[in-house]
């Protein structure tokens, strides 16, 4: 009898398939059939038809954000700030010198779910983009992010997002960045192979105005109970629920021009981060599987590399179970034969984790250094999960507390 037929052998493949089969299939998608799509002759849509709502805590600099985007030439510009820091958005206002930039007040500081569905009743144009504040845009973003938008199926699109690049980059910055580039990877694949995104990131992301208009929305956005708590981070997985859930399609745009910069943590505030995102996705997965039925419906491979995903952590523990698994099944084989089998897929848990960030390392690959911090985050990044499924209910940004 050989390892593979045997129990143990059977079971390990089984969950080696489970385990890995995304990351073959994605790799294959990525890499080999994803293509950019280019320009209509002729847009339905233009920068022109665009309303770009801003909204701020105004704790950082926002000049330079505001300047990429107004190089895209939208119609006009919704700045969100807390009515305390009206005054200050006004001198802001003055000094980028756009006129088409709207001033809008809310009372509650920090509450971005309110200062979205403020500005969204102020929305006259047919396309709404929903930005963060510590982003810059390519010159042509805005053109290639309205592309998709020819097929009248397709109710919002999103951008492919790297990290700024400090000039002397760290080990932080550089995990900023690997985590921006795994999330292009698995969402660039989902979305080509059945249509499905995790979350459409509101880093930034364009939809038709017409479906985030109403106070039916502005209630689904505001009142997002997660056991029993008013969540206020997140707000990108309920527009995201949104959007499948009425039906409509959601398209990421691969382009070099609809590249979106934004900044990361370069020192341990990045922990901060990673606890908030995953959070983020514990409850923004749980529910959509409790209150949905598209992720099942029309998103099958989607569901399965994002929410089965997400039960497969820590990753120390799942390699290690296959690992003894695989030990098991090989007992009755040769030392030789054990310790080839069993250093092969040493290497193949090692070498995958590397290939969702090979764009990264082909832009810079002075990078290559901090391999072995990666992969080592990696496993240590496994209690981050776990700590976030048992604080599901914390709202904290974790990189910047906007509340204070």
């Amino acid at each position: 009898m050989t390892w593979y037929s045997s129990g143990y052998g059977i079971l390990f493949l089984v969950l080696f398939a489970i385990r890995y089969l995304r990351t073959v299939v994605h790799a294959w998608v990525f890499f080999f059939r994803i293509k950019s799509a280019h320009l209509a002759p002729e847009p339905s849509f233009k920068p022109a038809d665009v309303t770009v709502l801003l909204p701020t805590v105004l704790d950082i600099d926002i000049t330079e954000t505001l300047r990429t985007i107004i190089e895209n030439k939208p119609h006009q510009i919704i700045l969100l700030v807390h009515e305390n820091d009206a005054a200050k958005a006004q001198g802001i206002k003055e000094a980028v010198g756009f006129k088409p930039i709207m001033i809008v007040a809310v009372p509650k500081l920090g509450r971005k779910r309110l200062q979205q569905v403020a500005g969204i009743k102020k929305t006259q144009t047919s396309i709404s983009v929903f930005c963060d504040d510590d982003v810059r845009w390519h010159p042509k973003l805005l053109a290639h992010l309205l592309t998709p938008f020819e097929d009248a199926r397709v109710g919002a699109t999103g951008t492919n997002q790297r990290s700024i690049r400090k000039r002397h980059t760290t080990v932080w910055n550089f995990l900023g960045a690997c985590y921006l580039e795994r999330r292009n990877f698995n969402t660039m694949a989902t979305n080509y192979i059945d249509g499905g995104v995790s979350t459409l990131s509101g880093r930034t992301f364009a939809c038709r105005t017409q479906i985030v208009q109403g106070q039916d929305f502005a209630d689904f956005l505001i009142k997002d109970d997660f056991l029993g708590t008013r969540m206020k981070p997140g707000d990108d997985k309920r527009y995201t629920m949104r959007f499948y859930a009425k039906g409509w399609r959601i398209q990421l745009v691969y382009t070099e021009e609809a590249v979106l910069y934004t900044q990361v943590a370069d020192d341990s505030r990045f922990l901060g981060q990673c606890l908030r995102w995953a959070r983020s996705h514990w409850q923004g997965n749980l529910a959509v599987v409790m209150q949905q039925s598209y992720w099942w419906r029309r998103h099958c491979w989607t569901a399965y590399a994002t929410y089965l995903g997400t039960l497969m952590t820590p990753a120390a523990l799942v390699d290690g179970g296959l690992y003894h698994v695989l030990s098991r099944a090989l007992e009755a084989e040769s030392s030789h034969v054990q310790r080839r089998a069993l250093g092969a897929f040493v290497a193949w848990t090692l070498v995958q984790k590397t290939v969702k960030i090979w764009p990264h390392f082909a832009r810079y690959p002075s990078d290559i250094r901090f391999i072995p911090a990666m992969i080592l985050f990696s496993y240590a990044h496994g209690i981050i999960n776990l700590w976030a499924a048992f604080t599901m209910t914390a709202d904290t940004w974790g990189g910047r507390d906007v509340y204070q």
